[in-house]
């Protein structure tokens, strides 16, 4: 006879779960919910690679322009492969001191390799109409181990740049804080899971709405 083998069954592991609950009291009920809650957002969230593809994505809809592919691999590889996520004090402080030495020059590079001038922006000052440069954005930022290379930065508005600092994606990938860093891959993967099953039936309603 062919030997037997235990396999993991979702379906048997929800009777497992539903049994438990079922023979528990109220005080259990919720100690196992909330060790059921824990247990999924651990295991039950986004990896690194898709982490960064998310931010990388998400980026690309408040940039002026569109990010070249090639940037956007160097991007996913040096995040994926840091080790050093978190440097201290000293080392931001001068990786920033050398940012804003070689700025222009990175600018410059930045023109050469998309064969465009940086964005600007008209403002007024004091009354006074004036031109000033979009803000040069570090896509993995400087607290984050980022390093002032070429494929490393890009432009953004003040009000984009705010707005993607304040994103989930953002902070799914650069938080310090490892339990809020889980916590908001997990929320990313229940919203992904969510769009995935309803996103057809949100379009159709949309567009019906649309029509009358």
């Amino acid at each position: 006879m062919p030997r037997q083998t235990n396999r993991f069954c979702p379906n048997k592991s929800l009777l497992f779960v539903i049994r438990l609950l079922s023979a528990s009291n109220h005080k259990s009920k919720l100690l196992w919910l909330l060790i059921l809650f824990i247990i999924s957002i651990f295991t039950f969230n986004i990896n690194d690679q898709e982490a960064i593809l998310l931010y990388t994505n998400k980026l690309q809809e408040v940039s002026p322009h569109k990010i070249l592919k090639e940037q956007k691999d160097w991007v996913q590889l040096f995040y994926v492969n840091n080790t050093h996520r978190e440097p201290l004090k000293q080392e931001r402080h001068k990786v920033r001191k050398d940012f804003h030495k070689k700025k222009k020059q990175l600018l410059h590079q930045w023109e050469a390799s998309y064969k465009l001038k940086w964005p600007q922006v008209q403002i007024t000052k004091q009354s006074v109409p004036a031109t000033i440069n979009y803000e040069a954005h570090h896509i993995i930022p400087i607290n984050s181990g980022g390093v002032n290379y070429v494929w490393n930065i890009t432009p953004l508005s003040s009000e984009s740049h705010k707005l993607l600092h304040q994103s989930l994606e953002e902070k799914a990938c650069f938080s310090h804080d490892f339990l809020h860093r889980k916590f908001i891959r997990f929320v990313l993967r229940i919203r992904e899971v969510f769009f995935y099953y309803f996103r057809p039936y949100i379009n159709k309603t949309g567009t019906n709405y649309a029509k009358g």
